[in-house]
């Protein structure tokens, strides 16, 4: 894997089977950050779980809508 391209994913309540074909390609790629602009709950946990299916996949939450600038 090649460490100098990384792949960052704002995010705010995605479509998490959209997400998973997403990591599916990319993970073997780059390492992946998604951070999350403060999705609900059940998004959450299927992002949780998503990371740690993709060991490259790191997850940051923002706890809020902080808007893409922030983000």
């Amino acid at each position: 894997m090649d460490n100098s391209v990384v792949s960052v994913v704002v995010t705010f309540n995605p479509d998490p089977g959209l997400l998973e074909r997403m990591f599916t390609v990319l993970h073997k790629e780059c390492p992946i950050i998604i951070v999350d602009n403060g999705s609900g709950d059940p998004v959450l946990h299927k992002l949780r779980d998503l990371v740690r299916v993709f060991p490259s996949v790191n997850l940051v939450e923002l706890g809020e809508n902080l808007g893409i600038a922030a983000a």
